[in-house]
Protein backbone atom coordinates (compact mmCIF):
# COMPACT_ATOMS: atom_id res chain seq x y z
CA UNK A 1 0.00 0.00 0.00
CA UNK A 2 1.31 3.41 -0.95
CA UNK A 3 -0.96 6.44 -1.07
CA UNK A 4 0.20 10.02 -1.17
CA UNK A 5 -1.66 12.72 0.72
CA UNK A 6 -1.93 15.44 -1.91
CA UNK A 7 -4.51 17.50 -0.06
CA UNK A 8 -5.84 17.62 3.51
CA UNK A 9 -8.71 19.47 5.18
CA UNK A 10 -9.93 19.50 8.77
CA UNK A 11 -12.73 20.93 10.91
CA UNK A 12 -12.14 20.17 14.59
CA UNK A 13 -12.55 21.56 18.10
CA UNK A 14 -9.23 23.34 17.52
CA UNK A 15 -8.07 26.11 15.22
CA UNK A 16 -6.57 23.93 12.49
CA UNK A 17 -5.40 26.78 10.26
CA UNK A 18 -3.04 28.52 12.69
CA UNK A 19 0.75 28.31 12.29
CA UNK A 20 2.66 27.21 14.25
CA UNK A 21 0.09 24.52 14.82
CA UNK A 22 -1.65 24.54 18.22
CA UNK A 23 0.61 27.25 19.62
CA UNK A 24 -2.40 28.22 21.73
CA UNK A 25 -4.48 25.03 21.97
CA UNK A 26 -8.15 25.52 22.80
CA UNK A 27 -9.34 23.90 26.01
CA UNK A 28 -12.37 24.15 28.26
CA UNK A 29 -13.90 22.45 31.27
CA UNK A 30 -16.80 20.47 29.85
CA UNK A 31 -18.20 17.00 29.21
CA UNK A 32 -17.98 17.35 25.40
CA UNK A 33 -15.95 19.00 22.62
CA UNK A 34 -17.58 20.91 19.79
CA UNK A 35 -15.94 22.10 16.59
CA UNK A 36 -14.65 25.60 16.01
CA UNK A 37 -17.18 26.63 13.38
CA UNK A 38 -15.56 27.77 10.12
CA UNK A 39 -17.08 30.55 8.03
CA UNK A 40 -19.43 28.25 6.12
CA UNK A 41 -20.33 30.98 3.63
CA UNK A 42 -16.81 30.75 2.19
CA UNK A 43 -17.50 27.17 1.13
CA UNK A 44 -21.26 26.69 0.78
CA UNK A 45 -23.99 28.66 -0.96
CA UNK A 46 -25.73 30.60 1.89
CA UNK A 47 -29.14 29.48 0.60
CA UNK A 48 -28.13 25.83 1.22
CA UNK A 49 -26.52 26.28 4.64
CA UNK A 50 -29.76 26.49 6.64
CA UNK A 51 -30.92 23.10 5.31
CA UNK A 52 -27.71 21.31 6.30
CA UNK A 53 -26.92 19.64 9.60
CA UNK A 54 -23.56 20.06 11.34
CA UNK A 55 -22.05 16.83 9.99
CA UNK A 56 -22.87 17.76 6.40
CA UNK A 57 -21.53 21.29 6.71
CA UNK A 58 -18.22 20.32 8.28
CA UNK A 59 -17.81 17.39 5.86
CA UNK A 60 -18.30 19.72 2.90
CA UNK A 61 -15.83 22.28 4.28
CA UNK A 62 -13.10 19.69 5.00
CA UNK A 63 -13.60 18.16 1.54
CA UNK A 64 -13.33 21.50 -0.24
CA UNK A 65 -10.19 22.39 1.71
CA UNK A 66 -8.54 19.08 0.72
CA UNK A 67 -9.58 19.36 -2.95
CA UNK A 68 -8.33 22.94 -3.12
CA UNK A 69 -4.91 21.94 -1.73
CA UNK A 70 -4.67 19.07 -4.21
CA UNK A 71 -5.53 21.41 -7.07
CA UNK A 72 -8.54 19.42 -8.26
CA UNK A 73 -12.31 19.76 -8.10
CA UNK A 74 -13.34 16.37 -9.49
CA UNK A 75 -12.10 13.22 -7.68
CA UNK A 76 -12.53 9.79 -9.27
CA UNK A 77 -14.19 8.47 -6.09
CA UNK A 78 -15.66 9.82 -2.86
CA UNK A 79 -15.37 7.45 0.11
CA UNK A 80 -16.50 8.41 3.61
CA UNK A 81 -16.36 6.84 7.05
CA UNK A 82 -18.70 7.66 9.94
CA UNK A 83 -19.53 5.88 13.16
CA UNK A 84 -22.97 7.34 13.82
CA UNK A 85 -23.84 9.34 10.72
CA UNK A 86 -25.93 12.50 10.84
CA UNK A 87 -27.16 12.37 14.45
CA UNK A 88 -28.71 15.84 14.43
CA UNK A 89 -31.12 15.05 11.59
CA UNK A 90 -31.84 11.55 12.91
CA UNK A 91 -32.89 13.00 16.26
CA UNK A 92 -34.93 15.75 14.57
CA UNK A 93 -36.85 13.21 12.50
CA UNK A 94 -37.50 10.80 15.39
CA UNK A 95 -38.62 13.66 17.64
CA UNK A 96 -41.04 14.85 14.93
CA UNK A 97 -42.51 11.33 14.71
CA UNK A 98 -43.30 11.43 18.43
CA UNK A 99 -44.46 15.07 18.57
CA UNK A 100 -46.77 14.79 15.54
CA UNK A 101 -48.11 11.30 16.25
CA UNK A 102 -46.47 9.90 13.09
CA UNK A 103 -48.34 12.36 10.83
CA UNK A 104 -47.47 15.42 8.71
CA UNK A 105 -43.75 14.66 8.70
CA UNK A 106 -41.42 16.66 6.45
CA UNK A 107 -39.02 14.45 4.50
CA UNK A 108 -35.91 16.67 4.75
CA UNK A 109 -34.66 15.39 8.12
CA UNK A 110 -35.25 11.77 7.07
CA UNK A 111 -33.35 12.25 3.80
CA UNK A 112 -30.46 13.91 5.61
CA UNK A 113 -30.37 11.40 8.48
CA UNK A 114 -28.89 8.53 6.49
CA UNK A 115 -25.22 7.70 7.05
CA UNK A 116 -24.25 8.38 3.43
CA UNK A 117 -25.67 11.91 3.37
CA UNK A 118 -22.29 13.64 3.77
CA UNK A 119 -20.59 11.81 0.89
CA UNK A 120 -23.74 12.25 -1.21
CA UNK A 121 -23.96 15.98 -0.52
CA UNK A 122 -20.28 16.48 -1.42
CA UNK A 123 -20.90 14.63 -4.71
CA UNK A 124 -23.98 16.77 -5.45
CA UNK A 125 -22.07 19.99 -4.88
CA UNK A 126 -19.19 18.83 -7.08
CA UNK A 127 -21.54 17.28 -9.67
CA UNK A 128 -19.42 14.16 -9.24
CA UNK A 129 -21.20 11.01 -10.54
CA UNK A 130 -18.29 8.67 -9.76
CA UNK A 131 -18.03 5.90 -7.13
CA UNK A 132 -19.57 7.05 -3.85
CA UNK A 133 -19.47 4.87 -0.75
CA UNK A 134 -19.80 5.29 3.02
CA UNK A 135 -18.45 2.91 5.68
CA UNK A 136 -20.26 2.71 9.03
CA UNK A 137 -18.09 0.26 10.95
CA UNK A 138 -17.85 1.92 14.36
CA UNK A 139 -14.15 2.35 15.28
CA UNK A 140 -13.04 0.96 11.89
CA UNK A 141 -15.12 3.32 9.74
CA UNK A 142 -12.27 5.59 8.65
CA UNK A 143 -9.71 2.79 8.35
CA UNK A 144 -12.01 0.87 5.98
CA UNK A 145 -12.35 4.07 3.97
CA UNK A 146 -8.57 4.13 3.51
CA UNK A 147 -8.46 0.44 2.57
CA UNK A 148 -11.17 0.97 -0.06
CA UNK A 149 -9.29 3.99 -1.42
CA UNK A 150 -6.10 1.91 -1.65
CA UNK A 151 -7.96 -0.79 -3.60
CA UNK A 152 -9.41 1.80 -6.00
CA UNK A 153 -5.94 3.21 -6.68
CA UNK A 154 -4.33 -0.23 -6.90
CA UNK A 155 -6.91 -1.47 -9.42
CA UNK A 156 -6.24 1.63 -11.49
CA UNK A 157 -9.81 2.84 -12.07
CA UNK A 158 -9.24 5.85 -9.82
CA UNK A 159 -6.32 8.29 -9.92
CA UNK A 160 -7.49 10.60 -7.14
CA UNK A 161 -9.76 9.58 -4.26
CA UNK A 162 -11.46 11.94 -1.81
CA UNK A 163 -11.53 10.10 1.55
CA UNK A 164 -13.12 11.59 4.65
CA UNK A 165 -14.03 10.75 8.21
CA UNK A 166 -16.85 12.61 9.94
CA UNK A 167 -18.83 12.34 13.18
CA UNK A 168 -20.91 14.85 15.14
CA UNK A 169 -21.93 15.00 18.79
CA UNK A 170 -25.44 16.03 19.86
CA UNK A 171 -26.98 16.62 23.26
CA UNK A 172 -29.19 13.51 23.10
CA UNK A 173 -26.28 11.25 22.03
CA UNK A 174 -24.19 12.71 24.85
CA UNK A 175 -26.90 11.82 27.40
CA UNK A 176 -27.03 8.24 26.07
CA UNK A 177 -23.23 7.92 26.16
CA UNK A 178 -23.17 9.19 29.74
CA UNK A 179 -25.85 6.69 30.73
CA UNK A 180 -23.90 3.71 29.35
CA UNK A 181 -20.55 4.90 30.71
CA UNK A 182 -18.84 5.92 27.48
CA UNK A 183 -18.78 9.64 28.33
CA UNK A 184 -17.72 11.20 31.65
CA UNK A 185 -20.54 12.54 33.82
CA UNK A 186 -18.64 15.43 35.41
CA UNK A 187 -16.96 18.19 33.42
CA UNK A 188 -13.21 17.73 32.84
CA UNK A 189 -10.50 20.26 31.86
CA UNK A 190 -10.21 18.88 28.35
CA UNK A 191 -6.51 19.61 27.80
CA UNK A 192 -5.83 17.57 30.97
CA UNK A 193 -8.09 14.74 29.77
CA UNK A 194 -5.26 12.19 29.80
CA UNK A 195 -5.00 12.58 33.59
CA UNK A 196 -8.72 11.94 34.15
CA UNK A 197 -9.73 9.39 36.77
CA UNK A 198 -13.39 9.23 35.71
CA UNK A 199 -14.85 6.29 33.85
CA UNK A 200 -15.47 7.21 30.23
CA UNK A 201 -14.03 9.87 27.96
CA UNK A 202 -14.97 13.34 26.73
CA UNK A 203 -16.63 12.86 23.35
CA UNK A 204 -16.06 15.28 20.53
CA UNK A 205 -16.70 15.71 16.83
CA UNK A 206 -14.96 16.66 13.63
CA UNK A 207 -14.54 16.14 9.90
CA UNK A 208 -11.27 15.41 8.14
CA UNK A 209 -10.71 14.90 4.42
CA UNK A 210 -7.82 13.76 2.24
CA UNK A 211 -7.11 13.63 -1.47
CA UNK A 212 -5.22 10.36 -2.01
CA UNK A 213 -3.25 9.31 -5.07
CA UNK A 214 -0.48 6.95 -6.20
CA UNK A 215 1.26 9.98 -7.71
CA UNK A 216 2.71 12.58 -5.32
CA UNK A 217 1.97 16.21 -5.97
CA UNK A 218 4.71 18.82 -5.60
CA UNK A 219 3.36 19.83 -2.17
CA UNK A 220 2.22 16.44 -0.87
CA UNK A 221 1.94 15.83 2.87
CA UNK A 222 3.60 12.41 2.94
CA UNK A 223 2.37 8.92 2.16
CA UNK A 224 0.40 6.20 3.91
CA UNK A 225 2.36 2.95 3.72
CA UNK A 226 0.20 0.71 5.91
CA UNK A 227 -3.34 0.54 7.33
CA UNK A 228 -4.25 -2.43 9.52
CA UNK A 229 -7.13 -3.36 11.83
CA UNK A 230 -7.40 -5.89 14.64
CA UNK A 231 -10.77 -6.88 16.12
CA UNK A 232 -11.17 -7.86 19.77
CA UNK A 233 -7.63 -8.82 20.79
CA UNK A 234 -7.59 -10.83 24.00
CA UNK A 235 -4.51 -9.26 25.58
CA UNK A 236 -1.83 -6.59 25.18
CA UNK A 237 0.81 -9.04 23.88
CA UNK A 238 -1.43 -9.90 20.94
CA UNK A 239 -1.56 -6.19 20.07
CA UNK A 240 2.22 -5.84 20.33
CA UNK A 241 2.77 -8.91 18.11
CA UNK A 242 0.35 -7.45 15.56
CA UNK A 243 2.11 -4.06 15.58
CA UNK A 244 5.55 -5.63 15.17
CA UNK A 245 4.31 -7.89 12.38
CA UNK A 246 2.77 -4.92 10.54
CA UNK A 247 5.94 -2.87 10.82
CA UNK A 248 8.12 -5.80 9.66
CA UNK A 249 6.01 -5.97 6.49
CA UNK A 250 7.00 -2.33 5.90
CA UNK A 251 10.65 -3.00 6.66
CA UNK A 252 10.66 -1.25 10.02
CA UNK A 253 10.48 -1.89 13.75
CA UNK A 254 8.77 0.01 16.53
CA UNK A 255 12.02 1.72 17.49
CA UNK A 256 12.53 2.96 13.90
CA UNK A 257 9.47 5.18 14.33
CA UNK A 258 10.11 8.89 15.07
CA UNK A 259 6.73 9.56 16.69
CA UNK A 260 3.99 7.23 17.93
CA UNK A 261 0.59 8.95 18.15
CA UNK A 262 -1.62 7.11 20.64
CA UNK A 263 -5.41 7.38 20.84
CA UNK A 264 -5.46 7.76 24.63
CA UNK A 265 -8.87 9.12 25.59
CA UNK A 266 -8.62 9.62 29.36
CA UNK A 267 -10.62 6.53 30.27
CA UNK A 268 -8.52 4.71 32.92
CA UNK A 269 -10.09 1.39 31.89
CA UNK A 270 -8.63 1.69 28.37
CA UNK A 271 -5.15 2.90 29.26
CA UNK A 272 -3.61 -0.59 29.47
CA UNK A 273 -3.56 -0.98 25.67
CA UNK A 274 -1.61 2.24 25.19
CA UNK A 275 0.70 1.70 28.18
CA UNK A 276 1.82 -1.64 26.70
CA UNK A 277 2.72 0.03 23.38
CA UNK A 278 4.42 2.93 25.14
CA UNK A 279 6.55 0.54 27.24
CA UNK A 280 7.52 -1.50 24.18
CA UNK A 281 8.51 1.58 22.13
CA UNK A 282 11.52 2.75 24.15
CA UNK A 283 13.09 4.94 21.45
CA UNK A 284 10.35 7.01 19.71
CA UNK A 285 8.73 10.14 21.03
CA UNK A 286 5.15 9.50 22.13
CA UNK A 287 2.21 11.79 21.48
CA UNK A 288 -1.56 11.89 21.94
CA UNK A 289 -4.41 13.68 20.19
CA UNK A 290 -7.78 13.05 21.85
CA UNK A 291 -7.23 15.65 24.57
CA UNK A 292 -7.37 18.13 21.65
CA UNK A 293 -10.56 16.93 19.94
CA UNK A 294 -12.23 14.37 22.21
CA UNK A 295 -13.16 10.76 21.49
CA UNK A 296 -15.27 9.76 18.47
CA UNK A 297 -15.48 6.86 16.05
CA UNK A 298 -13.44 8.54 13.31
CA UNK A 299 -10.94 10.36 15.55
CA UNK A 300 -8.09 8.48 13.81
CA UNK A 301 -8.79 10.69 10.76
CA UNK A 302 -7.82 13.70 12.86
CA UNK A 303 -4.67 11.84 13.95
CA UNK A 304 -3.78 11.27 10.30
CA UNK A 305 -4.32 14.96 9.56
CA UNK A 306 -2.11 15.84 12.55
CA UNK A 307 0.62 13.42 11.44
CA UNK A 308 0.55 14.81 7.89
CA UNK A 309 0.83 18.36 9.22
CA UNK A 310 3.82 17.35 11.38
CA UNK A 311 5.60 15.77 8.40
CA UNK A 312 5.13 18.90 6.34
CA UNK A 313 5.95 21.44 9.09
CA UNK A 314 8.73 19.24 10.57
CA UNK A 315 7.52 20.39 13.97
CA UNK A 316 5.49 18.64 16.66
CA UNK A 317 3.23 20.90 18.76
CA UNK A 318 4.32 20.78 22.41
CA UNK A 319 0.75 20.00 23.51
CA UNK A 320 0.93 16.72 21.55
CA UNK A 321 3.94 15.24 23.38
CA UNK A 322 3.49 12.86 26.28
CA UNK A 323 7.12 11.70 26.03
CA UNK A 324 9.78 13.59 24.12
CA UNK A 325 13.18 12.41 22.90
CA UNK A 326 15.90 14.30 21.07
CA UNK A 327 14.61 13.64 17.51
CA UNK A 328 14.14 16.74 15.37
CA UNK A 329 13.63 15.08 11.97
CA UNK A 330 10.10 13.69 11.61
CA UNK A 331 10.02 11.12 8.81
CA UNK A 332 7.97 8.20 10.11
CA UNK A 333 4.85 8.40 12.28
CA UNK A 334 2.79 5.49 13.59
CA UNK A 335 -0.83 6.06 14.67
CA UNK A 336 -2.24 3.44 17.05
CA UNK A 337 -5.87 3.80 18.07
CA UNK A 338 -8.46 1.58 19.71
CA UNK A 339 -12.18 2.07 20.34
CA UNK A 340 -13.92 0.49 23.33
CA UNK A 341 -11.37 -2.35 23.64
CA UNK A 342 -12.63 -3.94 20.39
CA UNK A 343 -11.56 -1.96 17.32
CA UNK A 344 -7.76 -1.57 17.14
CA UNK A 345 -6.12 0.14 14.17
CA UNK A 346 -2.69 1.15 12.87
CA UNK A 347 -1.78 3.74 10.25
CA UNK A 348 1.86 4.12 9.20
CA UNK A 349 2.66 7.51 7.71
CA UNK A 350 6.01 8.33 6.07
CA UNK A 351 7.56 11.39 4.51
Amino acid sequence: MEMYLNGIGCVAPQNTSEKPLFAEPLGETDVRRNIVKPNYKEYINPAMIRRMGTAIKMGVVASKQALSQAGTDMPDAIIAGTGLGCQQDSEKFLTAIIDHDEQFLTPTSFIQSTHNTVAGQVALMLKCRAYNFTYCHRGFSFENTLVDAALALEEGWAQQVLALGVDEMTTHTLEVFQRIGLNVKDAEPTLDLLKSEQKGSVYGEGATAFVLSHQPSEHNFGRISAVKTLYKPTNEQQVLDWINSTLQESGASLNDIDLVLLGKNGNPEENRWYEAVEASASTPSIGAFKHLVGEYHTASAFALWLGASILQDQEVPEVVFTRKNTTTDWNRILIYNQYDHRDHSLILLEK
